[in-house]
């Protein structure tokens, strides 16, 4: 038996640890734990604040709410995600989210597209 790991993706092949990538600025708390494979990044994060606007992003990302609640502002229409909400960003669209209330909202991302982590260590 194998102990567990965190903040890994584990297939039957192999074990992906995650890098991890902090921002923490006047609108922002964020702590990220980022999994590169060939094609995708998948992200585990826990936010407090906002996250920043993303546009015309070119592939569907897909986050899954497993704490608190965020609210998502997709290409202008507003909607509130709780625990066990998949949000699906469409390809090209303009979105943001940020967390509601008090307490931080902790989700995970299928970014749909591998990252560049030197752009992302830069904003």
């Amino acid at each position: 038996m194998s102990i567990p790991t965190r903040y890994s993706l584990i297939t039957p092949d192999e074990i992906t640890g995650a890098i991890r990538i902090d921002r923490k600025n006047s609108t922002c708390d964020m702590q990220g734990w980022y999994i590169q494979k060939e094609e995708n990044t998948y992200i585990f994060v826990i936010l407090k604040g906002i996250h920043g606007v993303r546009t015309d992003i070119p592939a569907i990302r897909k986050y899954y709410i497993s704490s608190g609640e965020a609210l998502f502002t997709i290409d202008s229409k507003e909607y509130i995600a709780g625990v066990g909400s998949i949000v699906e960003i469409p390809a090209h669209s303009t979105y943001d989210l940020h967390s509601v209330g008090d307490e931080p909202v902790i989700y995970f991302v299928d970014v749909g597209m591998k990252l560049d982590l030197d752009w992302i260590r830069s904003i």
